[in-house]
């Protein structure tokens, strides 16, 4: 879901109605997915690790090798304003 073209549209038109949460089954061929659609953090509050921008972008802030971890390693931080839908380079 988070590679759809129409990821933005979608979650737009969710939260419009409410929507907090959109559950999917295509978690990057790996499981279900839960999507927060209502918080998410400022993509340059990332320290490190992997973000989901509801532009449909999805990454990995680079750091420092002594901070990764297990849950930076399976842990995706959902952004907004990430460098791909906003002026942030």
């Amino acid at each position: 879901m988070r590679h759809c073209t129409q990821l933005k549209t979608y979650a737009s038109r969710l939260r419009t109605l409410g929507c907090r949460r959109l559950i999917t089954n295509a978690r990057w061929g790996m499981d279900v997915e839960l999507m927060a659609l209502d918080h998410r953090i400022d993509w340059q509050q990332v320290e490190i690790g992997w973000y989901a921008c509801l532009c449909g972008q999805t990454g990995f802030v680079p750091g420092p090798p002594e901070k990764v971890t297990e849950k930076v390693t399976w842990q995706v931080t959902e952004v907004k304003n990430c460098p791909d839908c906003s002026d942030v380079h």
